[in-house]
């Protein structure tokens, strides 16, 4: 869900640096899983009693996912990495200072209309600093210079388009 929605529903938010927290006081069941789960980012004697940046972002999630009531949702932010995509035919890549490819996304053309997103690839050494973001953010860019639509066959690729409403205008579905 969005933001947006969250709050239309009644959601309360907590904004944190890498991740937002929502509560429904409507929702909650009071199963104490998240303060028994992370003292430091819930804590109900606390006001605000919900500290997104007292844990690590991985870890909240995973309590906020345990959620019995779903009264607890998040969203992460998603940084945009500061990284120069390079561009060649059908694909967008990044080499390290060795040329060795680190990082790619590529697609095919079928036809005039459509990119199919094949493939996603990035190294151990960059996940979870937004590059595989950055590459889908890149053809679905270029698919709308084009005015064309894109087919994620791409399970990642696939991932982005379903959670990002930001695609929409671009998915061939």
């Amino acid at each position: 869900m969005t933001e947006e929605e969250y709050m239309n529903e009644g959601y309360r938010k907590y904004e944190g640096t890498d991740l937002d927290i929502f509560y429904s006081a409507k929702k909650c069941q009071h199963a104490g899983i998240c303060v028994q789960g992370n003292g430091d980012v819930f804590q109900v004697k606390r006001k605000p009693w919900i500290l997104p940046d007292n844990g690590k972002t991985s870890e909240v999630t995973i309590i906020i996912d345990a959620c019995p009531s779903e009264a607890l949702r998040y969203i992460r932010k998603e940084v945009e990495p500061m990284v120069d995509l390079l561009q060649g035919k059908n694909r967008f890549y990044l080499e390290d200072d060795n040329k060795q490819l680190i990082a790619e996304i590529t697609f095919t053309e079928p036809n005039n209309e459509f990119f199919i997103i094949d493939h996603t690839f990035v190294d151990d050494r960059l996940r979870g600093k937004g590059i595989a973001q950055a590459l889908v953010k890149a053809v679905a860019n270029k698919a709308r210079v084009e005015n064309k639509t894109i087919i994620p066959l791409c399970p990642f690729a696939k991932l982005e388009f379903e959670k990002k409403a930001e695609y929409t205008d671009v998915w061939k579905r």
